[in-house]
């Protein structure tokens, strides 16, 4: 298999909890992944959400935030949706 391009769309694996109803829709998304930030919303990263924060740093940078594991949300259909 040859890789001809590698993107990365901030915000796809918080849009897809959202969808997936994880979170509710006045909350923040943070997604984590082994214990650090993986993805999260405009709403997150605007509060201050840092990629690679260690989860205990994200309820104080983003205080109200829903907490989702990347494991749990399913992008297969949002992902779909770019091509």
């Amino acid at each position: 298999m040859r890789w001809i391009c590698w993107i990365e769309v901030q915000g796809l694996y918080a849009a897809a909890a959202r969808e997936a109803g994880l979170a509710g829709a006045e909350r923040p998304i943070v997604i984590l992944r082994e214990g650090r930030v993986f993805d999260g919303c405009r709403e997150a990263f605007a509060a201050g959400l840092q990629l690679g924060s260690p989860a205990r740093q994200v309820l104080r940078d983003v205080p109200g935030a829903a907490v989702v594991e990347w494991a749990d949300v399913d992008i297969a259909a949002r992902a779909r949706a770019f091509w």
